[in-house]
């Protein structure tokens, strides 16, 4: 009783526990996501073996196979001994986790598995612990930020703490450890763990990419059901002005003898290739299906050009009743970027750059996928005309090296029955309060901004899927490590197919601005989350190792980004978003 008291003097205190009181103590799951004290965790493995397991890596050659599956894990477990604040693990399993941007061989990101040695072995349910090793989060609080504001909306997102981590008596510094997403969370959460969770890695719901989230729990069969319903869905909908079989012409320019004029309707195409839409060309794998043989430029283009011409003639009889028929839209696969004229005007252009010439490359990459990216047209209508009209897309790679290019170009007029059709398979209440927080936060790398870290659970008492994030370390910011962010908004990521889809419709932006608006009212006080961010600098600091002393710069830029979050993001929802494309 003595020892008892003493031990919750000690956390009511904020303190950290002795070993003398912590040696008697078991832990339960909470104990391990405290929210005022860095918990320690000690590893002891064979120096052979860290060796080993800390310069795994995953061959970035093979990460573009995930279409037909994921992953193989290219990480092994390996036996180690962990203490966690003074409570022995022995024999646990112990790997190497992370994807591209968070692999480090001297601070890896670590998976510790109970149940490696010992069935059944498990804390409150979880069996697998994670701890991230905080490598793009330099402020080191992003993560433990991230999920709470999540979980204190109402967003389904796993719990977070600090723990300094040391292995084999060498302090590799602050990790995050945060909550591995299985049946403890969505029984939580959910109500109920006998649904079925995949996750997500640069994947999404795209035709011929079913199989390519990763099953976690539960049982398959459902949930892939589920996937394919939703590809569908978005897919679906609508009636095409341009098929993407139209018949095209194409061509790939040798000067800029006609750059100012070969996208008009005027001009004369009959000496051109003759075709089905679909130009470009494949050195390896992956494209073939979706190329022309009449419009397969490999010999012109590899190694020698970056850009190519597509122009496709189609009819419309009658404007009369077209705006009635649903939303003007512009379906692309593309690889890696393109501007697009309707009947010689600009309406859409992606990762272009600002002049264009007859030779220009892309200014970013893009990996086509099996179905058609989106793009909401609907201020364009006036270029339509009764008669002939000419769809006319410059295709770009971004360099003259890669092994690939595409471009597929199609017009629809979208349906909103597409909405429906999602809201019978995605529970989108929970979906929009999950997208409005990751724009908010500035999450570039999460589903909306990336097509990358999250989850997706067929809750069995909805039959219907929800979003959780996952692999927070990039967020309270408006730049993006791998994209340009040149004129995008700062307050809706809209990459991700779901988010893409809805906001094509006027009334789904809206949804979007009132849902982010109603998060900012509600859950965003700038001077709590700045005293929060202070809060855990000082708790910090006294655990960092060297790679880690400068924390306190990046902490501070987050804390600016929360101090103008309100104006930047208001600004836009007042504009009623009409800057974004």
């Amino acid at each position: 009783m003595n020892s008892l008291r003493l031990m919750l003097a000690w956390v009511l205190l904020g303190s950290v526990v002795p070993d003398t009181v912590r040696a008697a103590k078991s832990h339960s799951l909470d104990d391990l996501f405290p929210s005022n004290r860095v918990i320690e965790v000690t590893v002891k493995i064979d120096k052979r073996d860290w060796d080993q397991l800390r310069y795994q890596t995953r061959d970035r050659g093979k990460i573009w196979e995930r279409q037909f599956g994921p992953m193989p894990s290219p990480f092994s477990y390996f036996n180690a001994d962990v203490t966690i604040d003074g409570v022995s693990y022995p024999n646990v399993g112990l790997r190497k986790k992370g994807f591209i941007g968070s692999l480090s061989h001297t601070r890896p990101s670590l998976k510790v598995k109970l149940n490696h040695t010992i069935s059944g072995a498990n804390l409150g349910g979880l069996s697998s612990l994670t701890f991230n090793n905080n490598r793009q989060d330099t402020g080191l609080v992003s993560q433990y930020m991230t999920y709470a504001l999540f979980n204190r909306a109402g967003s389904p997102a796993p719990r977070c703490a600090f723990a300094r981590v040391t292995v084999n008596g060498e302090n590799l510094g602050v990790y995050s450890h945060v909550e591995t997403v299985r049946e403890p969370l969505l029984k939580r959460e959910f109500g109920s763990a006998e649904g079925t969770l995949y996750e997500g890695t640069a994947v999404d719901f795209e035709p011929g990419w079913e199989k390519s989230l990763e099953l976690k729990t539960g049982k398959d069969a459902p949930g892939r059901t589920k996937i394919v319903a939703i590809t569908e869905a978005l897919q679906s909908q609508g009636r095409f002005l341009v098929s993407p079989k139209a018949q095209a012409r194409a061509m790939v320019p040798r000067d800029g003898r006609i750059q100012q004029v070969w996208m008009s309707p005027e001009f004369d195409d009959s000496d051109w290739a003759s075709g089905i839409n679909g130009m470009g060309y494949e050195a390896s794998r992956g494209y073939e299906p979706y190329i022309d043989k009449s419009f397969d430029f490999k010999d012109l283009m590899h190694h020698q050009r970056s850009s190519a011409y597509l122009r496709i003639s189609f009819d419309v009889p009658s404007l009369r009743g077209l705006k009635d028929e649903g939303v003007l839209t512009l379906r692309m696969r593309y690889d890696d970027g393109f501007v697009a004229y309707l009947n010689g005007e600009l309406i859409m252009s992606v990762n272009a750059p600002r002049s264009v010439q007859w030779n220009s490359m892309a200014t970013d990459s893009h990996e086509a996928s099996g179905g058609l990216s989106a793009f909401q047209i609907q201020d364009h209508w006036d270029k339509l005309k009764e008669g002939k009209n000419v769809l006319a897309v410059q295709g770009f790679n971004n360099s003259r090296e890669s092994s690939d290019m595409l471009i597929t170009a199609a017009l629809q007029l979208e349906s909103r029955g597409k909405i429906d059709a999602l809201a019978s398979h995605i529970d989108l209440d929970a979906f929009y309060k999950f997208w409005a927080i990751e724009g908010l936060l500035g999450f570039w790398d999460g589903y909306s901004g990336n097509r990358n870290n999250y989850f997706v659970y067929l809750n069995p008492k909805s039959e219907k899927m929800h979003f959780m994030p996952w692999g927070a370390d990039s967020l309270f910011t408006n730049d993006s490590m791998i994209h340009r962010t040149d004129g995008l908004p700062k307050s809706v990521k809209n990459r991700g197919a779901v988010a893409a889809h809805l906001w094509r419709f006027r009334s789904e932006r809206d949804r979007y601005g009132r849902t982010i608006a109603q998060m900012l009212d509600e859950h965003w006080d700038e001077a709590v989350l700045i005293a929060e961010m202070d809060r855990l600098g000082a708790m910090l600091e006294p655990y960092v190792n060297r790679e880690q002393r400068r924390f306190r710069g990046k902490l501070g830029a987050m804390q600016r980004f929360v101090r103008n979050r309100r104006a930047e993001v208001m600004r836009e929802v007042r504009s009623d978003y009409k800057v974004i494309r």
